[in-house]
């Protein structure tokens, strides 16, 4: 007698499709779950797991994070073109409301600070153009993202992302363009000063130095500095393009300017550093070392900070006293150090450095240099604070991860009282955390 068709296949049809439809779900979630953007909330529920198991998830782990000084507000996938990787994150706007991320496109969207939700990407050139800078320009019937291209300029839609202008250039950018108030101002490649009035989309004003223009203007109020590779700071009015001041610092200006509210920084060839009156121009003080220089001028807690091209950090008393002689000569050295990396913002009393070659941030005391906490984020691309102490941080992946870290707020140390009688230990409850009981009625 024959086996019935039922018996010759057994269970075996109805068990393999469903071991092989849960396979197939449990694969395709966690393809899902991979390919999601990371989305971290500023309120982690009571279930979260242990730091160390989520440190993978960040680009700077928790628990680096809070070495610096920090704190992670919220992490974000933020939304990049197809194909394209994110480049650099700009905080032009320190009040306002948004930061805008680069993407390799090129492409910039605009991502809230508040939560990081992507309003709006859209591409902006060509894959040949290099992008110089972008700077938002708030006006009374518009509002624009201004960005600066070596090719020309364009402007798109604050809310919108769309573009809005697209400038008619006659003086190439060979520097980041700065904004204030209709103009866009910035070296060009002939080696003038050149004022972009942003509500005609034309050129408007001009002015020279000697030289050519070495870094972007920098803004000092209703004017603006700039510094020329013929050994020359010169401060323009911001809306006319007039001369305010010029000073000749005997060498030619190798990097960036930066300033407090008393003097304007210059570091020049010659190994030297320059304080100059951002009033007048007239020379506060100098400060000349026997080996070369580099990297960026950085000003914050009354020092001024440059670097020995290949050694140590060192840190200059920028010397507000205007009471003291306006016209010393010698610069003072508050302390150096062998930290590596590029000044870019103060947390508390302490500068935090990026080394972008090795990927890590340090935190240095102010008071004396001393390395306060070092960390390697190797998935972070750029990073970057506002200017002044308290600031937000950045951090930026290749695959657009963004992470927003704000300063920890440090409580002040507790008046110390008198010792109190000894008591009985208490049983040791597992939580460390538990606060005393109240001696209240």
């Amino acid at each position: 007698m024959g086996t019935p068709s039922s018996m010759k296949h057994g269970p075996i049809p109805t068990l393999l499709p469903a071991r092989l439809i849960q396979t197939v779900a449990a694969g395709a979630a966690a393809w899902a779950a991979a390919l999601s953007p990371t989305a971290i909330s500023t309120a982690a529920p009571l279930s979260a797991p242990p730091a160390q198991r989520t440190d993978h998830v960040f680009i700077a782990d928790p628990t680096s994070v809070k070495s610096l000084g920090l704190t992670t507000v919220w992490q974000v996938g933020v939304g990049i073109g197809a194909g394209t990787t994110a480049k650099s994150v700009h905080r032009t706007d320190p009040d306002g409301d948004s930061v805008f991320i680069l993407d390799s496109g090129p492409g910039v969207a605009r991502v809230l600070v508040r939560d990081g939700r992507t309003v709006w990407r859209d591409r902006i050139g060509e894959p040949s153009d290099r992008v110089l800078s972008i700077a938002r320009a708030p006006q009374l019937k518009r509002d624009e993202v201004v960005v600066c291209l070596d090719s020309g300029i364009i402007a798109a839609d604050f809310t919108t992302g769309r573009l809005a202008a697209r400038h008619k250039i006659t003086r190439l950018p060979m520097t980041p363009a700065v904004v204030a108030g209709d103009y866009a101002i910035f070296g060009s490649r002939a080696g003038q000063v050149v004022w972009q009035q942003l509500s005609i989309g034309a050129f408007m004003h001009v002015n020279g130095i000697r030289g050519t223009v070495v870094d972007a203007p920098l803004l000092l109020g209703d004017a603006v500095a700039v510094g020329g590779s013929g050994g020359e700071v010169a401060v323009f009015s911001a809306d006319r393009g007039k001369s305010v001041w010029r000073q000749d610092v005997g060498a030619g200006v190798a990097g960036n300017l930066a300033s407090d509210p008393l003097s304007v920084y210059a570091r020049c060839s010659d190994y030297s550093v320059h304080a100059m009156d951002s009033r007048s121009g007239k020379v506060r003080w100098r400060w000349k070392s026997t080996d070369e220089l580099s990297g960026r001028l950085f000003v914050g807690g009354g020092l001024v900070l440059t670097r020995i091209a290949g050694g140590d950090l060192v840190a200059l008393e920028s010397l507000p006293d205007t009471t003291t002689d306006m016209t010393l000569r010698d610069g003072r050295v508050a302390w150096r150090s062998s930290a590596a990396g590029e000044p870019i913002c103060m947390i508390g009393d302490d500068f935090m450095l990026w080394d972008a070659r090795t990927r890590t941030a340090t935190t240095i005391n102010s008071a004396n240099g001393k390395m306060s906490a070092t960390a390697r984020f190797p998935d972070a691309v750029d990073i970057a604070a506002a200017a002044g102490n308290g600031a937000d941080v950045y951090l930026l992946s290749s695959t657009g991860l963004l992470q927003r870290c704000a300063p920890l707020q440090r409580a002040p140390a507790p008046t110390p009282e008198p010792t109190p009688e000894p008591k009985p230990a208490p049983i040791a409850d597992g939580d460390s955390d538990a606060e005393p009981e109240s001696t209240e009625p």
